[in-house]
C-alpha cells in the first residue's frame, strides 16, 4: 500500500507477467513464446529463405535480469536507488560468465529461460 492508501501493483506486475508466461508456455497453442515457437511463427506466416532464432542470453542471464529488477525496486523503496547499480552489475557479470561456461544454460532447449530472442529472417530471392 502507498502512503495514500492505494495498492502499489509494481511487484504484482512481475509476478503476473511470470504467471502469464508460464501459462502461455504450458498452452500448446501459445508456444510462440519459446525458441521453437518463434521460429514456427516466422516460417508459417511468410516465405523466408532462412530463419535463425538465437537467445539474447542464457538461463543465468535471464534469472540475473529478474533478480536485478527486484534489486532495483528494493533499493528504490529504500530511497537509495543509486546503490542498486553495483549488485545489478555483479549479477549480470556473473550470469554472463556462467552462461558462457555452461552449455546447458546457454543453448535454448525445453525448460531453458530467455528474456528475449534475436530473429534474423532472410527474404527469398
Amino acid at each position: 500500500m502507498t502512503p495514500a492508501g492505494l495498492l502499489d501493483i509494481g511487484m504484482f506486475y512481475w509476478l503476473l507477467a511470470a504467471f502469464l508466461l508460464y501459462a502461455a508456455w504450458r498452452n500448446a497453442r501459445e508456444r510462440r513464446w519459446t525458441h521453437a515457437g518463434l521460429r514456427r511463427l516466422f516460417t508459417e506466416n511468410a516465405d523466408w529463405q532462412s530463419v535463425e532464432v538465437q537467445p539474447g542470453g542464457g538461463t543465468a542471464s535471464c534469472l540475473a535480469m529478474l533478480l536485478g529488477v527486484y534489486t532495483e525496486i528494493a533499493f528504490r523503496r529504500a530511497r537509495a536507488p543509486q546503490l542498486a547499480a553495483g549488485p545489478v552489475w555483479l549479477f549480470n557479470r556473473a550470469a554472463d560468465a556462467l552462461d558462457r561456461r555452461v552449455e546447458l544454460l546457454r543453448e535454448p532447449r525445453p525448460g531453458s529461460l530467455s528474456a528475449n530472442f534475436h530473429v534474423v529472417a532472410t527474404v527469398g530471392a
